[in-house]
């Protein structure tokens, strides 16, 4: 005996991920990444600009934003060196500069840099996220003005349903 199973159609909110598995298209979205040109072209900006930003320490999260184990932080007295946090507390973190020892650091004084993900020797990628939190830390620092950032957003949110902009 045979039970007859039917499959509803997707709607434009779920994608097909394998026989009889369905996704949100947001989660599809999410993961697409895109290279340093194209982020900078969000920002209509050289790719230049990408890489100074992420040299410089120019984003960064919010000062609230949680550290947690392998974040690389600055101290928010200078945008170098860069450390990776190795242990947190309530309101300290175990911080390790360079080859050194890790070192107890206030939580506070420590900047969460926006990272994109890193790829073989050095390419980075991005995703939609990402280049939000890029976005919401330029408004933060200045580089970008309020109707600049209402720009980029839309454009993420294009491209977050595979749209053109």
């Amino acid at each position: 005996m045979t039970e007859d199973v039917t499959m509803t159609e997707p709607t434009s909110e779920v994608l097909l991920d394998g026989p009889g598995t369905w996704i949100s298209a947001a989660t599809v979205a999410d993961s697409k990444t895109y290279s340093t040109s194209e982020v900078a072209d969000f920002f209509g900006k050289s790719n230049q600009w990408v890489y100074w930003g992420m040299r410089n320490a120019v984003f960064i999260y919010p000062p609230d934003a949680p550290l947690v184990c392998g974040d690389t932080v600055v101290p928010q007295s200078s945008s170098n060196p860069r450390g990776s946090v190795v242990a947190v507390s309530s309101d300290k973190a175990a911080v390790k500069w360079g080859n050194e020892e890790p070192e107890w650091e206030d939580a506070s004084s420590l900047r969460k840099l926006i990272e994109p993900h890193r790829i073989g020797k050095g390419r980075r990628r991005f995703t939609l996220p990402i280049i939000r939190e890029i976005a919401l830390s330029c408004l933060r620092r200045g580089n970008l003005k309020e109707d600049q950032l209402k720009e980029i957003l839309r454009r993420i949110e294009l491209s977050s349903r595979g749209l053109p902009w």
